[in-house]
């Protein structure tokens, strides 16, 4: 199963931007193995991703960026066996552009 959802809101009187984005996957095979062995499969999670950005009368743009908000784990199993798990860690990105 597979899901995902994009919702976006744009202020034209602020020339302003901002977007929510849900990203969501069940269990899926990540590697499969030889016989007898079982494949690798890659436990389901949701991803939630923000962005919002100024654009300001000179034509600059200020853009904060916030990524993996719910740091889930990502676990891989075989066999019913929990062979690695880690997170990816949440990320974060202040931005400013000019045009010219």
């Amino acid at each position: 199963f597979l899901a995902n959802l994009q919702v976006a809101y744009d202020n034209y009187a602020w020339d302003a931007k901002l977007t929510f984005v849900a990203n969501y996957f069940d269990d899926r095979i990540d590697a499969v193995a030889r016989a007898p062995q079982e494949p690798i499969k890659e436990s389901g999670r949701l991803d939630i991703n923000v962005t919002a950005e100024k654009t300001l009368r000179n034509g600059s743009k200020f853009s904060l960026k916030l990524k993996n908000l719910l740091d889930e784990p990502i676990e891989r199993t075989q066999g019913g066996r929990v062979i690695e798990t880690y997170k990816k860690g949440m990320s974060l990105s202040l931005g400013y552009s000019l045009s010219f």
